[in-house]
């Protein structure tokens, strides 16, 4: 069966178009230029553990809540080492079609190849695939990645070629605590990838990142990096909150969240504030509406009394707006 490329496209041995390598790469993701903020694993930082399983062969899990970087990281460790990004962000319903794509016909009736995320960066062969929340997949879906972890080989199950996985391809996976559908219900899978724990930034690299999203002339103001270090420490009381089982710090009441608030919650909160809202406001719209559900019961109470939180961290005469 002929081989040749037409606009782009390829013949598969099973007479299926699917894109060139070529085709593939000219249209990767355009990678962050944005600076990343190391976090520490057990006196490593995750750069060299995850070079050490790009270079061993070895798939990367992430473990850690949302909002902590690891998503950032697996994108940033793209750019660094001049590799694809391919994404599957997993939730109940994501399916085959999600993970490899689909077969479509064409104008002339030849069906063409749509790959998805996973298949386009084993085609890319140089390239970091992300499997996102994959806790949540189906385990049968996740289970099909079980050659490519064991043997780095895989079966296009649309074309039903092999591929041998180039040795510039790295699987990370990321998962959040808590439902943990696919790892419980298949601790065969659990045991393949190397599993390391992310967790929020310490307060001053936290700040820095912070600051490094605003302009220079306030990432240099003393008085945006004294607001800053208020809203970590606002930010920071919040987390004990949802660690002491939702309690406010004093136990006088419960404040239950949905979850955590991440350390982009600091950077879009100390924008608000830089762009003339008061810390109130700020608090409110960048941190509380997102960690309070809708639907709870005095929702608006509670998320005053998150917003009363992080303001009790900001100086009084720093809290209607920026100078």
């Amino acid at each position: 069966m002929s081989t040749t490329t037409k606009d782009g496209y390829r013949r598969t041995e099973t007479g299926y178009l699917e894109p060139t390598q070529d085709l593939i790469r000219k249209n990767r993701q355009k990678p962050s230029k944005e600076d990343y903020f190391f976090r520490n694993i057990s006196g490593e930082n995750e750069k060299s553990i995850a070079e050490y399983c790009l270079k061993d062969g070895k798939a990367l899990l992430m473990k850690g809540p949302p909002g902590c970087g690891k998503t950032a990281f697996a994108m940033w460790f793209a750019k660094e080492k001049g590799l694809g990004f391919y994404r599957v962000p997993c939730n109940e319903d994501t399916t085959t079609r999600d993970f490899f794509g689909s077969l479509a016909p064409d104008s002339t009736g030849e069906f063409i190849v749509s790959p998805g995320p996973v298949l386009k960066g084993i085609m890319d062969g140089q390239a970091v695939i992300l499997i996102d929340d994959f806790n949540l997949a189906d385990k049968n879906i996740v289970a099909a990645l079980h050659p490519v972890l064991d043997s780095r080989q895989f079966t296009n199950p649309l074309t039903f070629e092999n591929y041998d996985l180039s040795p510039s391809v790295i699987i990370m996976f990321a998962m959040n605590p808590g439902g943990m559908y696919a790892l419980e219900s298949s601790p065969a899978l659990k045991r393949r990838p190397l599993a390391i724990r992310f967790d929020y930034l310490p307060k001053e690299t936290a700040i820095e990142m912070a600051l490094s999203k605003l302009e220079s002339a306030y990432a240099k103001d003393s008085t945006v990096r004294r607001v800053a270090d208020g809203i970590w420490d606002g930010v920071y009381d919040l987390r004990k909150v949802h660690a002491n089982n939702n309690m406010t710090p004093d136990g006088t009441g419960a404040i239950p969240m949905v979850e955590k608030p991440g350390d982009g919650t600091i950077i879009d909160a100390l924008k608000m504030w830089c762009s003339g809202f008061s810390i109130e406001v700020a608090a409110k719209v960048a941190i509380a509406e997102r960690i309070i559900s809708d639907t709870a019961t005095d929702a608006e109470q509670r998320i005053m009394a998150i917003v009363d939180i992080v303001k009790s961290r900001v100086p009084n005469q720093l809290q209607k707006k920026s100078p």
